[in-house]
């Protein structure tokens, strides 16, 4: 799921995916593709803390970790 979430992220900060058009409308403007380069910024860190806490996270960390993310 993290993969997919940063492939996804990455894709979108790329301007790959015209996230600001889609959301906005074909008269979209700087602001509205800054806001979405933003949120994909933001997003790609939290994929990122996906993937890794998945491979190298165990045990009663795990535990933790799941039950505090959610907070």
């Amino acid at each position: 799921m993290g993969a997919i979430f940063t492939l996804l992220t990455l894709l979108t900060y790329a301007e790959v995916m015209n996230a600001a058009e889609a959301g906005w409308g074909a008269d979209y403007t700087a602001n509205d593709a800054f806001y979405e380069k933003a949120w994909a910024a933001t997003y790609l860190i939290v994929a990122i803390i996906c993937v890794v806490s998945g491979q190298f996270v165990e045990g009663r960390s795990q535990a933790i970790l799941a039950m505090t993310i959610s907070i």
